[in-house]
């Protein structure tokens, strides 16, 4: 998961990540990796995870390239897809947020 730092590291680069925000979903977006950095480092069940396992791996075999595929690698997918979904969804909530108060006529 050493990927995970770098990207972290290129976001506060370009000032992507930053933990100035005001608001509570900046708030938690500047928290996520070390979030994310905790959760993996106390993983205890490396095959309990939110998306399924098994279209996970069917996807994958969907390239004709693939032939066998081991055990850990839907694993990771599905942890790193995972993260994806939740920074994803975290910066369309910063999004919508920001445009809110944008659109919001003054009183």
């Amino acid at each position: 998961f050493e990927h995970l730092f770098i990207r972290k590291t290129c976001l506060m680069d370009t000032g992507l990540y930053s933990s100035t925000g005001s608001t509570d979903a900046q708030q938690k977006l500047a928290s996520f990796w070390s979030t994310v950095n905790d959760e993996i480092n106390n993983v205890q069940d490396f095959k309990t995870q939110e998306l399924p396992l098994a279209r996970i791996k069917k996807i994958m075999k969907m390239d004709e390239e693939v032939k066998m595929i081991s055990a850990e690698a839907p694993v990771l997918f599905a942890k790193a897809a995972e993260i994806f979904i939740n920074e994803l969804s975290l910066r369309a909530w910063i999004h919508t947020e920001d445009n809110k108060t944008k659109d919001t006529p003054a009183e």
